[in-house]
């Protein structure tokens, strides 16, 4: 995606570019397997709703950019929405959010997500500092190279995190329609 980006869109990795895409697109997705699987096995649903809010929540953090068309940091009211609703759903169900939580951390593909989470809000984060390029390109810096690290970073991370999805749903067995 990073390639296509650079060398064939010419768009350097914007707000607006493939990569930007594809990682809004795997986020959603992934928060919206948990729903699902929330919504199909009621007995841990409290710990999906909650591991689907978290992803949700990330996933309006990166539609920043549209968030800001309606004043600058809106985004961050949108996702307090989306914790209270599932937080407020989790403690009123005590019993199937601690069963959740155990199904989703006792899962065999738990480590790739928790792998995935870690890439994006640990890694990336390091690798898109502006400081850390303008030390090690000097003269030479580009804020392109910076973009394509720290993007392509986070599409890995988010890659690793939708597969890891998929991976729950279909050994929850549950149907994707």
């Amino acid at each position: 995606m990073p390639y296509i980006d650079i060398n064939i869109l010419h768009n350097g990795i914007s707000e607006f570019s493939l990569v930007e895409l594809v990682q809004e697109l795997f986020l959603l997705s992934s928060a919206l397997l948990f729903f699902r699987g929330a919504r199909k096995r009621p007995e841990v649903r409290g710990g999906l709703i909650l591991v689907g809010g978290f992803l949700f929540c990330m996933f309006i953090r990166e539609l920043d950019v549209l968030f800001d068309l309606i004043s600058h940091g809106s985004w961050f009211w949108f996702a307090i929405a989306a914790t209270l609703i599932c937080v407020t759903y989790a403690v009123i169900h005590p019993r199937t959010t601690l069963r959740g939580l155990v199904d989703v951390v006792s899962w065999r593909g738990y480590a790739m997500l928790l792998a995935g989470l870690m890439c994006v809000l640990i890694v990336s984060r390091v690798f898109g500092m502006q400081v850390l390029w303008e030390h090690i390109l000097q003269e030479g810096y580009l804020r392109i190279v910076k973009n394509a690290v720290e993007e392509g970073t986070e599409l890995f991370g988010y890659t690793l995190i939708f597969i890891a999805s998929l991976g729950y749903a279909f050994q929850q067995r549950l149907p994707l329609r």
